[in-house]
Order: structure tokens, then sequence, then C-alpha cells
């Protein structure tokens, strides 16, 4: 316990020196200086463990090769074209427990699937990945202000309620949609990290970080140029997500004496009894309104005061920093207490219709106060972290219960996802730059905006599950 709060300590530390660095040095210095600690992480030979002199030795294990799923929107459990990776056991080094779990287990032990399949997980990043995409859509006419996009188009943002409807879009979006995709690629984390720090770092290289370079290096200055600026500038742009997740599997490693060990398949090979369920955090009620208060709304403000717009090129607006760093949590203790393994329906202290009714009235009260931020923006902020939380549950429970199914359609949407999210700017300023060449001086925002939507949509998901089928990109998308 005393090792745990002095790594906590450390990191509260480092986000303080952050901090202090943005507001001294400014915005590109952190964004740099993140982006090399990130790279050394997961490039470097010693990890976390090797570091702080806690190595353990390594057992060799047969296990199953999955592919690594910390990624915003790659497919978890069920994609067609990694079977073979499922199929085919492998040998090598695992600094786990688990081989000796194997080997101390009783004879009449039965197997048992280490992996739940979790289809409805695959339809969540899906559905998360087109809200993003909707979202720049948006941006691009208007909806995000100044500065927020790479293309934007330009002469008064179209009638009144168009640009009423496109503005609460983007800041309900704003509020969980990140967030959600945190509490997500952290439920993958510790069966990625059981495999042994040498295999994390390796898919965590391959799946994020190479990307989050790409994006850097050639994405968004392709997109930059497209947009009409004919200066090579790179620039993280939707990258910042990968960047910020690789930092959060850093601290996570950082908190681990050892890989952990999968608890149903310690219980049903040695017949040890399940351990104590933790607080249901997430399913509660109490919870959910005193953390989005607490966390997601006070904790964040100094967040929006000092760094003004991004912070180590994160976005930093409502649903974000506090927000994403709890969610990343919520997604440990998910996995770790089985929330998804089960109906969360059963789970909660309150019936969903409930649940619903919350997010309803949320969402009315943060549309209505974004409309005079000046007055109103401290209840913007709050009703946004209760929000962030109430939704994203919500959209989870909605999902396991009507959407936890696998088919071909599925499979191709959930295939496509992560290359969506990488490429979808160069796409939609592609798309609205063809518009604007079309439309000359008789621009409709609506019609624009929804022109701009479908075709982007229609053409960035065939173009990156293509992709993810050629051979050297296959691994990495």
């Amino acid at each position: 316990m005393a090792a745990a709060w002095q790594t906590i300590t450390a990191w509260a530390c480092l986000l303080l020196a952050a901090v202090v660095v943005h507001v001294a040095l400014g915005e590109v210095v952190l964004t740099v200086l993140l982006i090399v600690f990130t790279t050394v992480a997961f490039t470097g030979r010693k990890g976390p463990q090797q570091i702080n002199g806690r190595s353990n030795a390594e057992d060799i294990d047969i296990e199953v090769q999955h592919p690594d799923e910390d990624e915003p929107t790659a497919n978890p459990l069920n994609a067609a074209q990694n079977d073979a990776f499922e199929e085919t056991p492998k040998l090598r080094p695992l600094r786990s427990p688990s081989a000796e779990l194997r080997r101390s287990a009783p004879a009449e032990a039965a197997p048992v699937a280490v992996a739940t399949r979790l289809p409805f997980l695959d339809n969540v990043k899906v559905f998360l990945t087109a809200l993003v995409v909707l979202h720049h859509c948006a941006c691009a006419f208007g909806a995000c202000g100044e500065g927020s996009w790479y293309l934007i188009v330009k002469g008064g943002g179209g009638p009144r309620a168009f640009r009423l409807c496109v503005k609460t879009f983007v800041t309900l979006n704003q509020a969980f949609f990140m967030s959600c995709f945190f509490f997500i690629s952290a439920y993958f984390v510790p069966s990625s990290y059981a495999k042994g720090w040498p295999t994390f770092q390796a898919n965590k290289r391959r799946r994020l970080l190479v990307p989050a370079l790409a994006v850097l290096l050639v994405v968004s200055p392709l997109t930059t140029l497209v947009a009409g600026n004919l200066t090579y500038a790179p620039s993280p742009g939707v990258g910042w997500y990968l960047w910020w997740l690789l930092l959060f599997d850093v601290v996570y490693v950082s908190f681990q004496t050892a890989p952990p060990v999968d608890e149903a398949l310690a219980e049903a090979l040695t017949g040890a009894d399940a351990p104590p369920r933790g607080p249901p955090l997430l399913l509660s009620t109490v919870f959910r309104i005193g953390a989005g208060i607490g966390i997601c709304g006070f904790a964040l403000l100094p967040f929006l005061v000092l760094t003004k717009g991004s912070f180590a090129s994160m976005p930093v607006s409502i649903g974000s920093v506090t927000c994403d760093f709890l969610m990343f949590y919520l997604g440990l203790e998910a996995k770790k207490q089985g929330w998804l393994e089960r109906p969360l329906a059963e789970q909660l202290d309150v019936h969903p219709l409930a649940l619903l009714t919350f997010v309803v009235v949320e969402a009315a009260g943060i549309a209505v106060a974004s409309l005079d931020v000046d007055k109103l923006g401290l209840l913007l902020v709050l009703l946004a972290g209760i929000f962030c939380l109430d939704m994203s549950l919500l959209t989870l429970l909605v999902f396991q219960r009507w959407a936890n199914v696998e088919t071909r359609a599925t499979r191709f949407l959930a295939r496509g996802a992560f290359g969506v999210y990488l490429l979808h700017p160069l796409v939609v300023t592609a798309a609205t730059r063809v518009y604007l060449q079309l439309a000359g001086d008789g621009v409709n925002y609506p019609v624009g905006f929804g022109l701009v939507a479908v075709v982007s949509l229609l053409v960035v998901w065939p173009l990156a599950y293509s992709l993810a089928q050629l051979p050297g990109l296959r691994a990495v998308l």
C-alpha cells in the first residue's frame, strides 16, 4: 500500500509539473515531451518493472496469441481475420502466474475459456467512431468555433436552428464519447499486460505507437495540405488519444508488482472461491453524481482555466482530462470486477428507465447552459461531468442488451473502425473542400453538412477496411 501511494504521489507531482510546463513554456513543448516520453517507454529495452527493480522470473507457457485491443476502435474479440491468431498457440516467455496455476490445477478441472466474448463492445466502438466522424463534420461547418478544425466553412454558420442543433450535438458528444473510448480501452489492458511486459510493449508499439506516429507525420500534414495550407505541419491531430492511451498504459504498469492473474481462470483451475466484489462505482447512482460533480466537474476547472484549449495535445473541454483519467480507471475496475460479463441492467441500483431519464434531463440542462456559457459555465461543467458517467453507462447497457451480436456487417464495421478513426480527418476535409468547390457562393449549411457527413462515412469505412487487409498494415490496423 505504501508503494502504491508513493507511485500516486509521483504521478500527481508529474501532472502538476506538466501544468507548470504548459503555462510557462507552452502547449507545443509539453506535447513534444509527451511524444518523446511515450515513444521511449515503448521502444526501450527496459520496462517499468525492470527499472523499479521488481522484475519477476519468466515462465514458459503456452497461451493463445490474441490481438492487442487497447486502441479506440480495433475489433476486440471476434474479427474473422484474427481467427488464425486465436487458433494457433505459441510457445513464448510469459511473465504470469498462469503457468503455475495450470500445473497445480486438479486433474478433474474442466477446460475453461480464458476470455469472455463481448461482441457488443465492438459495436459500441463502431458507434463512437461514427460519432467522431459526424462530430468533425459538424466542426467543419462551424459548430466547434474558429481554429477547431483543418477546414471550416465561412459565412456565418447557416440558419439559427441549424447552428443550435449542431452546437448541441458536438457539446453532448464532447461530454462523453472520448471518455467512453478510454473506458473500453482500459478494459482490455489487464489481459494484454498479463502476457508480460515484452509482449505488452510490442503490442502497444505496433497497435498504438506506430499509428500515432503515422497520424503525426503523414495524416495530419496531408490533411493540412488538402485544407489549402501548403506547408508541412506535423501535428498529433486525432492521434492525441493514442499518445495519452500510451501514457495511461505506462501509469497502469507502474502500479503492477506482477502481471495480473485471470480470476476466472484461477477459480476454475484451483477451485478457489471467487474474491469478494469491490464497490459498484460506475454502477452506483450516488458515485456517478459525486464523481461527476467532483472529479469530472470541479477537478476539471483548473485545466479549463489554465490550458486554454488543449493540454499536451488533448483537447480540453467538458468531458476531458479528469473525466478521461476517471473513465480509464473505471475500465480497469470493470475488468477486475466483471461488470461487463453480467447484465448491467441487473447490477444497477436504479431501473434502467430512471438512468435514461437522468441522461435526458442532463442533456437538456447541458443544451440550455451551453447557450450562455458566460453565466452558466459552471453549471455546464458540472452537468457534463455527471452526463459523462451516466451516458457512458447507458450506452454500454443499451448495446449489451440489444446489440450484443456479431454478423458479417458488424465484423466489417468493426474491422475498419480503427482505420476510420485515424483517416477520417483527411476524408472529411477533402469532402468539405469538394462541396465548397461545387457550391461556389451558394453554400447551404444544412445540406452541406448532410452531404459531407454521408460521403465521408461512405468513403472512409471501405477505405479503412481495405487498407486493413493489406499485408503490411493488417497487424497495425
